[in-house]
């Protein structure tokens, strides 16, 4: 059963102004994030390539956009005078949708990342393997878990399975035109991989806007996102760390 918001579509944001709104908070974030790197670092961030791989500013852009778009969103939705968390949907959903949403996420992953192997793709991007040894190098591994692991998932789906979604499916049968836009979108944020893991981004949004549609529930696909970010994560430490871990073990 879909969790069903505590207020009618008459305070929703329409999808043009969500769209404003959402444009507006991703550029305040990435502006206030580049120039508190920028000061903290007594250095162009956009004109030196190598640290826009680096773990320790991606870390800090990471956090300080995800709290700025956040801020933004939540001012847009206290000015039509509702609850964050209702429009947002972040209530979760019963046992059971958890539960079966979480099979299905197993199931998906491994389908997913079953085709990138058999077709010769990397499970583990360049780029991560890059912000992860960056960040091992300066003892900065805790903010990039943090960063990429929390910060951004909670963020990104508060803006695309939350507030915009919410906003775009104001009337009934909207949902799969939503989930598509949504996932564009997002997928657009995430031009750091080829064209193959482009296209798992691609696969990932339709999935989460699924559970968000037949569940109601934006805490649910954080929840599932947090985990997604926290197994690439883990795929990483191991495709770069692996054999010292299996030293370690040893000992």
């Amino acid at each position: 059963m879909t969790v069903t918001p505590a207020f009618s579509n008459d305070t929703l944001l329409t999808p043009r102004l969500a769209i404003s709104w959402s444009i507006v908070a991703l550029f305040v974030g990435n502006v206030a994030a580049i120039i508190y790197c920028q000061q903290l670092l007594d250095t162009n961030v956009l004109n030196t390539p190598e640290l826009l791989r680096n773990g320790a500013v991606i870390s800090l852009t990471i956090t300080m956009s995800a709290l700025f778009q956040i801020g933004v969103l939540a001012t847009a939705i206290q000015i039509r005078g509702v609850s964050f968390s209702e429009y947002i949907g972040l209530a979760l959903p019963s046992k059971q949708q958890i539960i079966v949403s979480l099979v299905m996420l197993d199931i998906f992953v491994v389908l997913v990342e079953g085709s990138i192997y058999l077709l010769g793709g990397n499970l583990v991007p360049a780029f991560q393997i890059d912000v992860y040894q960056s960040a091992k190098a300066i003892m900065a591994l805790p903010a990039l878990f943090s960063a990429l692991v929390l910060m951004a998932p909670i963020a990104e789906e508060i803006m695309f399975r939350g507030f915009l979604y919410r906003s775009l499916t104001q009337q009934p049968g909207k949902e799969i035109y939503a989930i598509i836009i949504t996932t564009l979108a997002w997928s657009l944020l995430h031009v750091q991989y080829d064209l193959m893991g482009l296209m798992q981004v691609f696969a990932m949004g339709l999935f989460l806007g699924a559970v968000r549609w037949k569940t109601g529930s934006t805490g649910l696909t954080i929840l599932m996102h947090v985990m997604l970010n926290f197994q690439a994560m883990t795929e990483t430490v191991i495709k770069v760390d692996g054999l010292t871990l299996l030293k370690m073990m040893a000992l």
